[in-house]
């Protein structure tokens, strides 16, 4: 008898154990189990052309030694371990960057109306420092996440800073990431390390200062460690 409840007894504290295990990953995942579709918007650190005048042979992230090595791929990756329907939708809007004063929002009228979940925002490299005086940057930016957030509320938005260190438009993107309550993640402090940059790998020096695998993969992991940070939170 006595062994008959020391065993009943065991199977309740494992169950117990198990309960509060299931709790918690169901916590940590609830969130980004719900997400169907991500945007992700950027420049040639997100995806770049082949152009052969600059040594450039691929079709994604500048500099990354193969498309599965570069951070939106490395994403991607991720967040199909927690949901292997997850659509990754992305694009390339260097053009906002060089003229975001008279952009044509509808260019991306097509990722607007999928509603995605999430948007995350890798763009400030391209930014003409010298027009910031004359043509803020950070009223535009809040132009460009509010088109996105109008009619779609529940969106999640993440904002990096440029990669490279830039100050003043970093800075700018943070304010305007504030303003229009999305989410910033600071990467700057990456390209500090030569290790995260392909220098040495490539004759151009414009595409050699591009992350490297290693700065690929922790932009990801930043990426990555926000929106678990993000969704963890909403679910409690």
């Amino acid at each position: 008898m006595n062994k008959y409840r020391d065993k009943k007894s065991h199977l309740i504290v494992l169950a117990l154990v198990w309960l509060f295990c299931s709790i918690n990953v169901t916590g940590q995942v609830r969130g980004i189990s719900s997400i169907q579709n991500v945007v992700i918007l950027g420049n040639s650190i997100t995806r770049h052309a082949p152009d052969a005048s600059l040594g450039w042979f691929g079709n994604w992230g500048m500099a990354a030694s193969g498309e599965s090595r570069d951070y939106v791929h490395d994403l991607e990756r991720k967040f199909k371990r927690v949901d292997p329907l997850v659509r990754f939708h992305v694009k390339t809007i260097v053009d906002f960057e060089r003229s975001y004063w008279n952009y044509d929002f509808s260019r991306l009228d097509s990722f607007k109306d999928i509603k995605p979940e999430l948007i995350i925002l890798h763009i400030g490299e391209n930014v003409n420092a010298k027009m910031l005086d004359q043509k803020p940057f950070e009223p535009y930016y809040i132009r460009l996440l509010q088109y996105f957030s109008s009619d779609n509320p529940g969106v999640k938005i993440i904002c990096t800073s440029s990669f490279w260190k830039q100050d003043r438009i970093s800075g700018q993107i943070e304010e305007a990431t504030k303003k229009a309550h999305g989410y910033y993640v600071k990467i700057d402090q990456l390209s500090s390390d030569s290790a995260n940059m392909a220098i040495g790998k490539f004759k151009n020096r414009g595409v050699a200062i591009h992350p490297s695998d290693k700065g690929m993969e922790a932009m990801a992991n930043l990426i990555w460690q926000k929106t678990r940070y993000i969704y963890r939170s909403e679910s409690h």
